[in-house]
């Protein structure tokens, strides 16, 4: 299980993993910059054909009114993911690809 991680060169980001319980591996690390900036370019589609607004990474959102932060702060988050089946599973099983 080692050598492709090694392979990879992810020997820092299983270390941070196993200590922190969390680790960022840089976009360059995953994929080729075209295909962070087309999955990058999906997510804000998405987020603006489901809110309605244009988010932009060059810039800062709404700042709102959100009692607790009168306005003077942001919360956010965003997460994509990706899952699919296992090949070994069997049909009924409660694994479902996305």
């Amino acid at each position: 299980m080692l050598a492709p991680i090694r392979e990879l060169g992810l020997e820092q980001y299983v270390a941070e993993l196993e200590h922190y319980g969390y680790t960022i591996i840089p976009p360059e690390r995953v994929a080729a910059p075209e295909f962070v900036e087309r999955v990058r370019d999906a997510v804000l589609r998405v987020a603006h054909e489901r809110t309605g607004v244009e988010h932009a990474l060059d810039r800062s959102g709404d700042a709102g009114s959100d009692y607790m932060m009168g306005g003077q702060a942001q919360l956010s988050s965003m997460v994509s993911f990706v899952k699919w089946r296992d090949r070994n599973a069997k049909p009924g099983d409660p694994a479902t690809g996305l």
